[in-house]
């Protein structure tokens, strides 16, 4: 079973269009623009996108598609997994200052910047019709 072309350019689409609305969030968040809702959004979206990335990680891996494919969806549960459990630990702690939420959207943003420069390196090195 190969992986699919399209399902490839899917994954690649919908990590760049997460990742700047993760951005835009994030500068609003900065800006303290007040739009709760786009947080809410995102914070839905990263929750399927987990999902996602588990269903496209097992599609990757039995589909014999290249290695360096695997790197972005093991990136993604992997960090959206650390992220979840610190957020929570800190929310329980109570440790979610003002500080703390402003340091992890500067984190947030330079994922971003690397996932967005990452996907746009790995687009020019792989492509799919050689595979």
């Amino acid at each position: 079973m190969d992986v699919k072309k399209g399902y490839i350019q899917a994954y690649v689409i919908v990590v760049l269009l997460l990742a700047f609305l993760t951005l835009i969030n994030d500068f609003l968040v900065i800006f303290e623009s007040g739009v709760e809702f786009l947080g809410d959004l995102v914070g839905i979206l990263t929750i399927l996108f987990f999902v996602y990335n588990v269903v496209t990680l097992t599609q990757f891996i039995h589909g014999s598609a290249p290695k360096m494919l695997l790197i972005l969806p093991v990136y993604f549960v992997i960090s959206i997994s650390i992220v979840f459990i610190l957020g929570l630990t800190l929310g329980i702690l109570s440790k979610l200052t003002a500080g703390v939420i402003l340091g992890l959207t500067f984190l947030s943003i330079l994922m971003s910047f690397f996932e967005i420069g990452f996907t746009l390196w790995l687009v020019t090195k792989f492509d799919p019709e050689n595979s």
